[in-house]
């Protein structure tokens, strides 16, 4: 079996899964409904407000239950969003029950307990998505500072080949091996001295592709100086 008939396949189980889930919910809901419906026949304004908030947290329940490995990850203050889901789901459905059955209770009643516990379980939700978008935004950020230190040896190896004077290839040599053993572990501190590196870098590329050695020369100091700087400041952190 070749790698896209095993994608294809897993892709087949996965829809199957999904759609296994679908029905899963469907079949709670509809059960539901039956056990509700038979039972209750007084639609008041209150039972409406009870119906509706049950199946808004069972919706956010399925929704956070269909990618559980990423549920089970993701924490809200300190819990995993799938277990906050639930314990919302489980609080929407007991004041629910109470108050659909509770004939005489009135809209406001019913309705400011579900709009609290509804609004503290969003207002929980939305916080997650932002805490986890920024945290993926910083790997992100942290990722790309981590791998600049190979790319900026790898970029000096290019500028090695295309420098002529003898001298000067002796120093991209010299700032060559500066880079090679340079901690490659970067830090939030060091990113604005890393771009100022990376800026340099390509104006050191630009004045090689010009021949213009005496400003290559100026460059290269400067660059050795930054890449003093920055590990100058890592030996500080440890």
């Amino acid at each position: 079996m070749n790698a896209e008939q095993e994608e294809y396949e897993v892709a087949i189980m996965r829809k199957r899964i999904n759609s296994l889930w679908i029905v899963l919910s469907l079949v709670f809901v509809v059960i539901l409904n039956i056990i509700i419906f038979l039972i209750n026949t007084n639609f008041t304004t209150t039972f409406w407000v009870s119906y509706g908030f049950i199946h808004f947290a069972y919706l956010m329940l399925v929704i956070s239950s269909s990618s559980m490995p990423k549920a089970k990850n993701e924490l809200v203050f300190g819990y995993p969003l799938i277990y906050v889901s639930s314990l919302y789901f489980i609080c929407a459905f007991l004041i629910g029950s109470i108050f659909i059955y509770f004939k005489n209770a009135s809209f406001i009643s019913s309705f400011i307990p579900q709009l609290i516990i509804a609004g503290l379980y969003v207002q929980a939700y939305i916080s997650n998505i932002i805490i986890n978008e920024k945290t993926i935004s910083n790997e992100i950020e942290s990722q790309y500072h981590i791998s600049y230190i190979k790319n900026a040896a790898s970029e000096l190896s290019l500028l090695m080949v295309q420098s002529t004077d003898p001298i000067v290839k002796k120093k991209l040599e010299k700032l060559y091996d500066s880079f090679r053993s340079s901690q490659v572990k970067s830090y939030p501190s060091l990113f604005e001295i890393e771009e100022r590196i990376k800026q340099h870098l390509q104006i050191l590329k630009a004045n090689l592709q010009t021949n213009d050695y005496s400003e290559v020369n100026h460059v290269i100091e400067t660059i050795n100086g930054l890449l003093m700087e920055r590990n100058g400041k890592i030996s500080g952190m440890h």
